[in-house]
């Protein structure tokens, strides 16, 4: 089984076309929206493609009209596409987004994932970057052999014990 791994689109349609293949899954791990010009075509796919989706901080600003809580270098033009981002979605799209679980746990092959979109104690706005003294009790809070997160903008690997992030 071959599963695929997204985060962070911010309403990139181009760049979510450019995906080489969807594999037997597409697992979402939040902020579909916010920041790019294609908000309503960027839900409307992962609708269509994808049945394990992860509610993101500006998911949740859209879907609940409230504040995405970015931090000050980026907090007027988070506001900007966020007031862009609700007039191009419909009622369903921010339905959608609202509705959307913080946390999911899966198990494929006899091994177990948890998804969300930040880190398990804060899955909308926890921030905790690859070198993080926090991982540890991070993967204890997860229960699951692999933890994957988005949020941060950076990929990475980060190993502990038996645990994968």
């Amino acid at each position: 089984m071959k599963i695929v791994v997204i985060s962070d689109l911010h309403s990139n349609f181009d760049a979510l076309s450019a995906l080489p293949e969807l594999g037997d899954e597409l697992w979402v791990l939040g902020d579909l929206v916010n920041y790019g010009p294609m908000p309503a075509d960027v839900v409307s796919f992962v609708r269509a493609h994808s049945e394990t989706v992860i509610r993101g901080n500006h998911d949740h600003a859209v879907g609940f009209d409230v504040d995405p809580r970015c931090t000050p270098r980026y907090t007027d033009m988070a506001d900007a596409t966020m007031q862009y981002s609700k007039a191009n979605l419909d009622g369903n799209a921010t339905t959608y987004l609202r509705n959307l679980p913080l946390t999911r746990v899966l198990e494929r092959d006899d091994r177990r994932f948890y998804l969300c979109h930040a880190i398990p104690s804060n899955p909308l706005y926890g921030y905790c970057p690859e070198e993080s003294d926090l991982w540890p009790k991070e993967f204890e809070l997860a229960d699951a052999e692999f933890l994957l997160v988005g949020h941060t903008h950076t990929p990475f690997i980060r190993k502990i014990g038996t645990k994968t992030s």
